[in-house]
C-alpha cells in the first residue's frame, strides 16, 4: 500500500514540476539548462519509484522505512523546486525594480 502511495506522489509531483517548468521555459522565465535539469531529475525520481530494484546494488533491499524515506525525499525535492521558483521570481522582480529606480534617478 505504501509503495502505491509513493508511486502516486512521485508521479503527481513530477507532473506538476515538469508542466510548470515547461510553462516557465515557454514564457522565457527559465533557461534551457534549468528546464532540462528539473525534467531529468524528476524523470529519474519517477523511474526509481517504479523500478526500485535498480538501487539494490547501492542500497540494501527494500524495506518499509526505505519507502517512507523515499516519499520524504520526493516531497523535499518538490519543496526545493518551489523555493527555487519563488526565489528566482523575487530576484527578477528585484532587478526590474532596481532598473526602474536607476532610470528615474537618471532622468531627474
Amino acid at each position: 500500500m505504501l509503495l502505491y502511495i509513493a508511486k502516486f506522489l512521485s508521479t503527481f509531483f513530477a507532473t506538476l514540476v515538469v508542466a510548470k517548468s515547461y510553462l516557465n521555459y515557454k514564457q522565457k522565465r527559465e533557461g534551457t539548462a534549468v528546464t532540462v535539469f528539473w525534467v531529468a531529475t524528476w524523470l529519474f525520481i519517477v523511474y526509481i519509484t517504479y523500478f526500485p530494484w535498480v538501487l539494490d546494488k547501492v542500497a540494501t533491499p527494500r524495506t518499509g522505512l526505505g519507502t517512507v524515506l523515499g516519499i520524504c525525499f520526493v516531497f523535499i525535492f518538490f519543496v526545493c523546486y518551489r523555493i527555487y521558483i519563488k526565489v528566482d521570481r523575487v530576484e527578477k522582480n528585484f532587478h526590474r525594480l532596481v532598473r526602474e529606480i536607476a532610470l528615474k534617478d537618471k532622468n531627474k
